[in-house]
Order: structure tokens, then sequence, then C-alpha cells
């Protein structure tokens, strides 16, 4: 029997009330899924705020995913996982015009640096004017019809019962990969797919931390999880540039183009590598040991200091 899918739409993961585990999972899922889907219905009066919630809706979906990694059958999982990234891709272009307009002062402040980032803005305007509300509102009605069948297939595939031990599993799941994601960018070849991918990893946490945080309590450490997610993103706000210009290579001096994104490179090496020294006791738990005191508590507190303090210097 499938666990109820219909409800309210919500911008953030919350287990919701529900007679079980797994019908409160099922209706988190729904609901962030729903507020995802109702976006292509508001991009007519603000188009790029409408891509942006879009994408981080299906993002905190992609994270509950990742948590019901121990329990929900990996060949729906997967299925599960390919759709949100389809529904993702749909929208990247929309995305990645305003984000890199938006990070353009990265690029630097000398006489170099202002040309690159006019020549830079006046290609990303020229894409822009493609991307008018009615083009904006299409494609995330497209990248919506994607989700709609998701919520109950995710319901049907969970186990019935689901026992209250799955959260501690799904917790320790997902604190474990991103364990093992700081650990290899720490010796990665390829640093900025590494830290990319440590990325994803920390905001799966951050999100699972969302899903069960308490609502009596201040969750201080997933703020702190927010910084350094922030922290990473302004990194990866740097990759983007890199690449951006390394594909369109025309739109910019020629001269110019190996300097800027070897300094990009160099200062996404630098900052990244400073960055996972300073958080490596954020991941020096034991996974089990870690979700356990997430669950008792129902958020992470004093049983769990190396999250409370991690980031201090962010």
């Amino acid at each position: 029997m499938s666990a109820p899918t219909s409800a309210s739409p919500t911008k953030k993961l919350l287990l919701p009330p529900a007679p079980s585990t797994r019908d409160a999972l099922a209706r988190a899922y729904a609901s962030v899924l729903a507020y995802a889907g109702a976006e292509a219905h508001r991009a007519a009066s603000a188009p790029i705020e409408a891509v942006h919630r879009f994408r981080k809706s299906v993002r905190r979906a992609r994270a509950l995913l990742a948590f019901s990694r121990p329990f929900l059958p990996g060949k729906e999982r997967r299925a599960q996982a390919q759709a949100l990234r389809a529904a993702v891709r749909e929208t990247s272009i929309l995305r990645d015009v305003d984000v890199l307009s938006e990070h353009s002062a990265l690029l630097g402040e000398g006489a170099a640096e202002a040309a690159a980032r006019e020549a830079l803005l006046a290609h990303l305007r020229s894409r822009r004017a493609e991307q008018h509300a009615g083009v904006v509102g299409e494609v995330l009605a497209r990248a919506a019809a994607l989700l709609e069948p998701l919520p109950a297939r995710y319901a049907d595939a969970l186990p019935d019962p689901l026992p209250r031990c799955a959260l501690q599993r799904g917790l320790a799941a997902v604190y474990r990969r991103a364990r093992a994601a700081h650990r290899a960018a720490e010796s990665a070849a390829d640093f900025a797919v590494a830290l990319h991918r440590f990325r994803k990893r920390v905001k799966e946490v951050r999100y699972s931390l969302e899903l069960l945080r308490s609502r009596s309590r201040s969750p201080e450490p997933l703020e702190r999880l927010v910084d350094l997610a922030e922290a990473l993103g302004a990194l990866t706000d740097r990759c983007a540039l890199a690449d951006y210009i390394r594909a369109h290579p025309s739109a910019f001096d020629p001269e110019a183009v190996a300097p800027l994104t070897r300094r990009l490179a160099d200062e996404v090496d630098r900052g990244g590598r400073n960055l996972l020294d300073r958080v490596a006791w954020i991941f020096a738990a034991r996974p089990r040991a870690f979700a356990a005191a997430v669950i008792d508590a129902r958020c992470v507190g004093p049983s769990s200091p190396s999250l409370a303090e991690a980031a201090e210097g962010l």
C-alpha cells in the first residue's frame, strides 16, 4: 500500500507529523517536490527567483534520496536520482547565466580583469535576452513534469513498515559519504572536481539535519554546515567562471584566457586546501555514533561537539 503523498508544498525539508516514519518520509519528499513544481507558475512574475527556488528544492529531494540509500531499493533510487538530475539539467542554462553574472567580480580588479568582466557580462546579456519570463516558464513546466510521478513511486518503494532506526541509518550513510568525499578531496588529482563532489556531500548532510532538526532547539551546527556549504560555493563559483571562459574563448581577449583561468584555478586550489584542513574535524566522528547522537536529540547539540565547533574559522 502506498504511503500518503498528498502534501502541502514546503520550502524546507522537514519530517511532518505522520502515523509512521515511512509516511513522514514520503510526505517530506512529496512536499519539497510540490514546492519545486509550483515554481513553474511563479516564473511569470519572478523568473530568476523561480529557477533558483526550483533547483534548490530539487537538491533537497536529491538529499532525501541519498538519506534513503540504506533502505530504498537501489533500482528505484537510481531511477529517481536520474529523473531529478534530468529536471535540474533542463534549467542549467537559465541558472548559469544568473550565477555567472552575479559572481563576475571574482575575475579581479585589474585592467585586464575589468575587460574580461565586461566581455563576460556582454556575452551573458546576449544569452539572457533569450530567457524572458515565457521561456523560463516553459522550461520550468517541462522540468516540473519530470517530477510529478516521483513521490508516489518513492512511497511505493519504501519498506513497510519502516522502523525508527531507518532515520539513524540514513543519517549515518550521508555523513559517511561526506567524510569519504573530504578524505578523497585531500589527495585528489583533479581537485576542482573533488571539491565539487565534497560540496554536494556536505549539502546532503546539511539537508538531512534540516529534515531531522528539532523545532524546540536551535540547530547551531546546522548553521555551521550552511557556512561550510557557502564557503565551498565561493570556490566552485570560481570553477564555473573558469569553465565558462574556456568554453567560450572567442568572447574574450585570447591573451587573457590562460592567465585568467590559471589564476582562478590557483585560488580554488589554495583556498580549497586551506578549507579542507580547517574543517577536517567536522568529519572526525564515527558515522553511527554521530547519527545516534542526532536522532537521540532530534538535532545536533552538545552530544556532537565536533560539529558544533568545527566551522568557527569559516
